[in-house]
């Protein structure tokens, strides 16, 4: 495959995942319009409070479990799918710039392969800005992919003071979660803590966020690195 080739096809997938994004949050949107009309019929049509209590718990229901529920665990492989993207096309640059023996033999794996090769194979450091925040995306996909997205704390102190303090409506939680990572959730805003319990909530913005970053990722490296 040609570099221009290469390079027209990376930026083709994203405008790919935008799509796909914009779809799912009109499906989204148009799942809850639904439910809303449900719930002012049936809340229109009750006739005592017990009725009205019923409609209401029925309608947070679905709201919380079913769309949200669907939206959160989409948009959650969205993350990790576009994470592998990520570090397979970064591989594949290595292949346009080095000999594959010598990318097979450099250690590491996924993006610090990648790294390494540029590195030692041709002097290319990836500028710090975007590898700082692929990095902090690896271990949002690392926490999804292997902790799943609710963490549950303790109150006492974790183990070898593993985790970290979190202080949820005037009480101390301890979840076993990196510091690191949970800065970056909680920047990203892309936290909802309950007592005793983080959900780890990916949103639409921050979806379309990882798209944007991605294409500017490449278009640094493509231009540095001579494939456009």
């Amino acid at each position: 495959m040609s570099f221009v080739l290469f390079s027209t096809l990376t930026f083709f997938e994203f405008e790919s995942m935008s799509t796909y994004l914009a779809m799912l949050e009109k499906s989204v949107a148009e799942e809850h319009g639904r439910l809303e009309e449900w719930y002012l019929q049936e809340i229109a049509n009750s006739q005592t409070e017990e009725q009205k209590m019923w409609v209401e718990e029925y309608y947070n229901d679905v709201w919380q479990e079913s769309i949200l529920g669907f939206q959160r665990h989409w948009l959650a492989s969205f993350v990790v799918s576009w994470y592998s993207f990520v570090e397979q096309r970064m591989l594949k640059v290595c292949t346009y710039k080095g000999d594959i023996e010598d990318l097979q033999k450099t250690k590491g794996k996924g993006i610090f392969k990648a790294r390494k090769f540029l590195q030692t194979s041709i002097g290319y450091q990836i500028p710090t800005n975007l590898w700082n925040e692929l990095n902090e995306i690896r271990r949002l996909r690392n926490q999804i992919v292997h902790g799943g997205l609710r963490i549950v704390g303790s109150y006492l102190p974790l183990a070898n003071n593993q985790g970290i303090p979190v202080q949820i409506d005037n009480t101390v939680f301890y979840f076993s979660v990196r510091p690191k990572l949970y800065q970056y959730l909680y920047k990203k805003n892309l936290l909802h803590q309950l007592p005793g319990i983080i959900e780890i909530e990916p949103t639409f913005a921050y979806c379309e966020y990882l798209i944007t970053f991605g294409r500017q990722l490449f278009s640094v490296l493509f231009t540095d690195l001579g494939i456009s």
